[in-house]
Order: C-alpha cells, then structure tokens, then sequence
C-alpha cells in the first residue's frame, strides 16, 4: 500500500479543532488546512 492521502485532527478542548489534509504529488507531499 502507498498513501495518497491522508488527514490529521487535532481536537481542542475551546472546540478550535484543527483539520489538515497531506496529499501527494508527484515526489511531494502538500499540505492543505480543511478546518478553521
């Protein structure tokens, strides 16, 4: 198996939860911030 994708949650207690999806392309890994 070789990720393509994938997200990490980071829950906050003040509900200020943070949502970041890593995706690859190419060689490269890119970062993009779904939530806030």
């Amino acid at each position: 198996m070789v990720p393509r994708d994938v997200e990490f949650f980071q829950g906050d207690a003040e509900r200020r939860h943070q949502r970041l999806l890593y995706r690859r392309v190419g060689l490269d890994w890119v970062r993009e911030r779904l939530w806030p």
